[in-house]
């Protein structure tokens, strides 16, 4: 894998920023579910040995945001996805790459005997606003912009989003968390009135192994 390859990345919150519209309305999007999705015991966890031939998912792209004086929920659903694949690169390094409507989203990946991941979300990637076209080269900066939030907690280092979660060989589930405060409106409409308090996000991924 070349080091001047750029992974693009094509408007990873664009279905967060769309709550009303058709994106959600298309895919008939159902509750998220992250506290069952999260339940992997060491019991459970086998000791994961992945062939270098590519592993193909079915899932859910998870998506949460809620006000966290207050607890109130301002979105929490699923949306399906149209595939993903875990692909072996060397020792425990792999790429978790996930086909949404319309984005490719190449995620750099290491993973532990014990199916424990970490997956980066990494710089520079093209990330373009989907409200304006304005490009960035990190999701960080592109979600801030969108939303007015400034961003900051464990999912974020360095304008990385980095996700962690477990594969069992059947099930792979990773998620990220941060929180965001309001420093101006965003390009979005939703995010264009005055938002009082902390916004918890929590995104994530909900996949299953699937035949190829």
């Amino acid at each position: 894998m070349e080091k001047a390859v750029r992974f693009r990345f094509y408007g990873f919150f664009i279905g967060m920023f769309l709550l009303a519209g058709c994106v959600m309305q298309d895919e008939n999007p159902i509750p998220a579910k992250y506290d069952a999705s999260t339940e992997f015991s060491d019991a459970q966890a086998k000791i994961i040995n992945v062939p270098d031939e590519i592993i193909h998912f079915e899932g859910f792209l998870l998506m949460k945001l809620v006000e966290v004086k207050e607890h109130e929920t301002y979105f929490d659903f699923a949306v399906p996805i149209l595939g993903a694949t875990l692909e072996h690169v060397n020792g425990n390094n792999y790429i978790l790459r996930v086909l949404e409507n319309g984005r490719d989203l190449a995620f750099i990946t290491t993973m532990t005997p014990s199916g424990t991941l970490e997956c980066l979300w990494p710089v520079p990637s093209v990330n373009i606003d989907p409200i304006t076209g304005t490009e960035f080269d990190n999701p960080v900066d592109q979600l801030e912009f969108t939303t007015g939030l400034k961003l900051h907690g464990p999912g974020i280092n360095k304008k990385t989003l980095i996700y962690k979660g477990k594969f069992d060989g059947e099930k792979l589930f990773i998620s990220t968390h941060f929180t965001g405060n309001q420093e101006t409106f965003g390009t979005n409409p939703r995010f264009q009135v005055e938002i009082k308090g902390s916004m918890q996000f929590t995104f994530g991924y909900d996949l299953t192994v699937v035949d190829n």
